[in-house]
């Protein structure tokens, strides 16, 4: 017997679905069941009786589905797309406005203003749904980066000023 995988249809798959606006589509994975469920089994009650079930397999399907859309994922690359990138400077959004705006000023004399722009842009979009309050914090952070560097969209490279980017 030759050991051939198993197609599944779009339709098995649960590809063919749509989804509700707030909504995407989970694309199909497999699950493995742990050590002890493929030991011991699991319980299941069937038509009023309790069951014990033992797996054959050890992994199943998990077929697609519709998911609740948790946030905007920027897929803008750049330097400060790893995270905890600005904190090495000593920004948090928890932090007073004076704090954050000389974690900025350090942040962007390192990477550039466009790059600190350009981060604090995706955590506000990121923030929206989740965290609303640490979403209007990166959200003014950046209109202050962006009034403090009027050449921003330039890709200014100095914070003090005087290379042309103020």
């Amino acid at each position: 017997m030759s050991a051939t995988k198993k197609k599944y249809s779009r339709s098995n798959l649960g590809l063919n679905i749509t989804c509700k606006a707030g909504e995407v589509l989970r694309k199909p994975f497999y699950r493995k069941y742990t050590n002890t469920v493929k030991r011991e089994g699991y319980v299941v009650k069937r038509k009023g009786k309790t069951v014990r079930i033992r797996p054959q397999k050890s992994r199943f399907l998990v077929k697609a589905t519709c998911v609740k859309d948790t946030g905007k994922n920027s897929g803008t690359p750049g330097v400060l797309k790893k995270k905890g990138v600005l904190l090495k400077f000593g920004y948090s959004f928890r932090l007073p406005e004076e704090n954050r705006r000389e974690a900025l000023l350090r942040a962007a004399g390192k990477y550039g203003v466009l790059e600190v722009y350009t981060r604090l842009d995706q955590l506000a979009k990121r923030f929206e749904e989740r965290k609303p309050k640490a979403a209007k914090v990166f959200a003014s952070d950046r209109q202050w980066i962006a009034r403090k560097f009027k050449g921003v969209q330039s890709g200014g490279n100095c914070p003090t000023g005087t290379c042309g980017c103020a």
